[in-house]
């Protein structure tokens, strides 16, 4: 595990070899203390992964047969890598749904988009919560990708059902401004939401709530989904996949040898063209990320277009 102190042992009682980390290693701390009292001497005190382990083996509980090294986990988890996690997580999680779940989602049509300028209040080309610019057919997600995970066990669906115009900032505040008031979230806990809880929220509060629960019924009626569920699997899959794979580019880049600053190492002739055949400019990612919204930005066009003809 990366980040974590891990030691290969034996179960004498069943000699068993496995390799645990700290948080198993204190369950196994908690069931040998479950023999003794806390004044006999066999008790273990300590938190110290290391006296655990001493001790444990002093009661022959365990024998220790390797102590793997923190140096390279900690070198890891200071990666710069290893911090995009999140972000790597993000994007991966909105792969594995477009390619497995969101083909399966109706058409979002022109009589949609309509409706979802007529429930939401917000003229095509502005936000639903202010006049800042915002195109009707991006905005941010209702259902965050992850926002939901770990708490609701659910994915927000990457699609056009599950998107309002909005700017990022607005839609970071719109459905938590309730939680002050009755501790719950528009959207989340919108199912949860009584007539009691109504009455301590401002009129436009309560016109936000009945414009997010109008839209999903409608979407419901369309057959369309605003999220996936068993959400935590899902992130548990592809978190698994994502952190080996950084974890694996960190490895490689940290064995690269370093490039002497103390003599002339200079690329060969050959060498030099390759490079330059390969090299990645640095807005190229950005770019990248551009000419993608764009693209998906023009074939929704071209299907409003083609709904609007009909």
């Amino acid at each position: 595990m990366v980040g974590s102190q891990e030691y290969r042992i034996i179960i004498n009682e069943t000699n068993q070899e496995k390799i645990i980390n700290y948080s198993e290693l204190l369950s196994l701390k908690k069931e040998n203390n479950n023999k003794f009292k806390k004044t006999d001497e066999k008790y273990i005190k300590s938190r110290s992964g290391k006296n655990i382990i001493e001790e444990l083996e002093k009661n022959k509980i365990i024998t220790l047969i390797e102590e793997k090294k923190e140096e390279k986990q900690k070198k890891e988890k200071n990666s710069k890598i290893n911090s995009r996690l999140t972000t790597m997580q993000n994007d991966a999680i909105k792969d594995y749904i477009n390619k497995h779940y969101e083909k399966t989602q109706p058409k979002f049509t022109n009589i949609d988009k309509n409706k979802k300028i007529e429930i939401w209040g917000c003229p095509s080309g502005t936000s639903c919560f202010s006049d800042d610019k915002c195109s009707i057919l991006k905005g941010d997600h209702i259902y965050g990708i992850r926002e939901g995970i770990k708490d609701h066990d659910i994915i927000g669906s990457d699609s056009l059902w599950n998107m309002i115009p909005c700017t990022h900032k607005e839609n970071m505040t719109w459905k938590k401004s309730f939680i002050n008031k009755i501790k719950k979230n528009i959207v989340y806990d919108s199912d949860d939401i009584s007539e009691e809880d109504l009455k301590k929220l401002s009129s436009n509060e309560i016109d936000l709530y009945n414009k997010f629960k109008e839209w999903k019924k409608y979407c419901e009626e369309r057959g369309a989904k605003l999220f996936w569920k068993n959400g935590r699997k899902i992130d548990k899959y592809v978190q698994e996949i994502v952190k080996k794979s950084l974890s694996k580019l960190t490895e490689d880049i940290y064995s690269l040898e370093k490039v002497s600053e103390d003599k002339e190492d200079k690329l060969s002739d050959k060498e030099k063209e390759e490079y330059n055949n390969n090299y990645i400019n640095t807005n190229y990612e950005n770019q990248l990320i551009k000419k993608n919204n764009e693209n998906q930005l023009i074939e929704k066009n071209q299907l409003l277009d083609e709904i609007e003809e009909i």
